[in-house]
C-alpha cells in the first residue's frame, strides 16, 4: 500500500531597472506566482497487519533546518545553477539580505499569497545598485528543490541567469501554511546597468 502526500512550492518572481533619472523603464517584468504540487508516493510496510504508523510531521528544526542556514544554503545552490551554465557566482550583499528580511516578515505577518512589493526602495537603499530583481518562495521542501523550481521557471530562471546581477541576499522566516511550517524566502538580486 501507498500513502500520498501532497508539498507544495509556492514562488513568485519580480524585477525592475532603473533608468539613469532614477526612474523605472518600461521595460516588461515577470509578475507570476507559480505553484508547483510534488507528489510523492511512500511505500508502507505494515509487519503487524494493522496498516502503517503515521507518518512524521517534519518541523523547521529537523528537515529545514533555521531560517539563516536555509536562506545560505539557497544563495549556495542559486550560484551552482549559475556556475553550471558558465556564469560567475554571485557575492552575498548584507544590504540586499537586510531588505529581503524587511519583505519577507511583511509577507509573512500578511499570511497572503506571495505579492510583490516594490523594488525602488530596493535600489535606494543598496546603492550603487541600479537594477534589481527578487525571487519569492513559500516551501516545506529543501533549498535544492526550490532552486530547481526556479530554474523551471522562466522568470525565476531569468534572475538568477541575468549576468548583470552580481550580488544577492536571502532572508528567510518560518511561516505557517496550509501544509504546516514552510519557509517563505525573499531572494533579492542587484546588479549595475551596463552600457549598450
Amino acid at each position: 500500500m501507498a500513502s500520498v502526500y501532497a508539498v507544495s512550492v509556492t514562488l513568485s518572481t519580480r524585477g525592475l531597472v532603473l533608468n539613469g533619472a532614477g526612474e523605472s523603464s518600461a521595460r516588461p517584468w515577470r509578475l507570476a506566482a507559480l505553484t508547483i504540487a510534488l507528489v510523492m508516493l511512500a511505500g508502507c510496510a505494515g509487519g503487524d497487519g494493522e496498516g502503517p504508523p503515521p507518518p512524521a510531521t517534519p518541523t523547521h528544526e529537523t528537515v529545514l533546518g533555521s531560517p539563516e542556514e536555509y536562506a545560505a544554503a539557497l544563495v549556495e545552490e542559486t550560484n551552482r545553477a549559475r556556475t553550471a551554465l558558465g556564469l560567475p557566482a554571485m557575492s552575498v550583499s548584507e544590504c540586499a539580505a537586510e531588505q529581503g528580511a524587511v519583505r519577507a516578515r511583511a509577507l509573512a505577518d500578511a499570511g497572503e499569497e506571495l505579492e510583490h512589493a516594490p523594488l525602488g526602495p530596493v535600489t535606494q537603499a543598496c546603492q550603487p545598485a541600479a537594477m534589481a530583481g527578487e525571487n519569492l518562495s513559500r516551501a516545506s521542501l529543501g533549498p535544492e528543490a526550490v532552486v530547481d523550481a526556479w530554474m523551471g521557471s522562466p522568470g525565476h530562471r531569468e534572475n538568477i541567469v541575468t549576468p548583470e546581477f552580481t550580488e544577492v541576499g536571502v532572508s528567510c522566516v518560518v511561516s505557517d501554511g496550509a501544509g504546516g511550517e514552510q519557509m517563505l524566502c525573499s531572494q533579492i538580486f542587484l546588479g549595475e546597468l551596463t552600457p549598450g
